[in-house]
């Protein structure tokens, strides 16, 4: 019957290794204790050789091979249950083509080590040795990438492209490791910063400056296609005249994205034209509510403007439906009758004298209508 042979001691360092060509360690020192599943050292009388295979893989018990990281044999002499072997100078194994190099297995933050050692009877499987032992060297490997390109390079040598994701923990770094001359522009984005990362005290004096803050709360208190009354003659930066001028579609875009055509269509391709207010009362618009009887029959401003009970829609000047009366007496002589004298009077419609100016209108001040862009 197959015999179990648990791995009881192990231990991982790096071999003192450091050249200019490599950026991390190719031969990796390990040595481990085995003994028989009744205790007994392998080798404890005399030296024996074992073919004993040692996998890399990204998870604990996985076996499926897209989990396998780098596979190899060697053949080991054991004594007193104790070996010594260099990983990465073994035999590949048959139909077991590794996933990476030695040197690359590190880039991953969860490497594990199955071993399996042969018990010398090939009739039977040997199973591999549980659990794997979890090794973390993601710190080492990149210590000994960092030392190795120090030889040769500058102090920057160490690119985005060298490091896995996720591999640098905030654990690692020392605090003001990383200066702010350091980050590229735009490198951190809102998504890389997690809620509340960033407090108060850990903004700098003068770090965000009262520019960087009112062209934020501009924006916020004011979205794109905000229309307020202004007292100037030319437009801030920022705002554009209500003047009904066509203006291009692509420049103007997130403008363009809120009122779309309903000031009018421009050439129907390039441009829109935005709001017209010169000499004209705003009024709000009635949504169904009934306060504007002739909510429906409101006409555009400009060709392919809104229309009806919509933004953008336009009512001329007019009077509400209404009457006048005004009569005058015109004696037309008079007569008798039995009970004496009596007047005769007919009565005829008469048209009165204009009055007024040229509109109906409250008292008013002009002043200018800009919208947000």
């Amino acid at each position: 019957m197959k015999r179990t042979l648990p791995l009881l001691i192990a231990a991982l360092a790096g071999h003192s290794i450091a050249v200019a060509e490599s950026q991390v360690p190719t031969i990796i020192s390990y040595q481990g204790h085995v003994t028989t599943a009744s205790g007994v050292p392998v080798g404890a009388s005399a030296p024996v050789n074992r073919s004993i295979t040692f996998r890399f893989w990204n998870h604990p018990t996985n076996t499926a091979s897209s989990s396998r990281l780098y596979t190899e044999v060697q053949t080991v002499t054991m004594l007193e249950g104790n070996f010594s072997v260099l990983l990465g100078n073994g035999t590949a194994v048959e139909a077991e083509p590794n996933a990476s190099v030695l040197a690359e297995v590190f880039s991953s933050k969860d490497v594990f080590l199955g071993v399996t050692v042969d018990d010398g009877d090939p009739t039977t499987e040997d199973p591999e040795m549980l659990p794997r032992q979890q090794i973390a060297t993601t710190a080492f490997a990149f210590r000994a990438k960092l030392a190795e390109v120090a030889q040769t390079t500058a102090a920057s040598a160490v690119t985005n492209s060298m490091l896995a994701s996720d591999s640098v923990a905030t654990l690692q770094l020392q605090n003001n490791a990383v200066v702010s001359g350091k980050i590229a522009a735009g490198a951190v984005t809102t998504d890389r910063i997690a809620a509340g990362a960033v407090t108060t005290d850990q903004i700098a004096a003068g770090a965000v400056t009262l520019d960087d803050i009112v062209a934020s709360v501009k924006q916020a208190l004011c979205p794109v296609g905000t229309v307020l009354t202004y007292t100037g003659d030319t437009a801030p930066e920022g705002w554009l005249m209500c003047h009904g001028a066509a203006i291009s579609r692509a420049d103007y875009s997130a403008l363009y994205a809120v009122i779309g055509n309903r000031f009018g269509y421009g050439n129907g391709d390039t441009t829109f034209h935005i709001p017209d207010f010169r000499g004209k009362f705003l009024r709000g618009r009635d949504a169904g509510a009934g306060y504007d009887p002739d909510r429906n029959s409101r006409g555009n401003i400009r060709t392919g403007g809104a229309t009806g009970d919509s933004v953008g829609s336009f009512q001329s000047d007019e009077f509400r439906s209404h009457t006048h009366s005004e009569y005058t007496m015109t004696n037309n002589g008079y007569g008798t009758d039995p009970g004496g004298y009596h007047w005769h009077n007919s009565v005829t419609p008469t048209t009165t004298s204009a009055t007024g100016g040229n509109e109906t209108r409250p008292v008013n001040i002009y002043v200018n209508y800009i919208i947000k862009y």
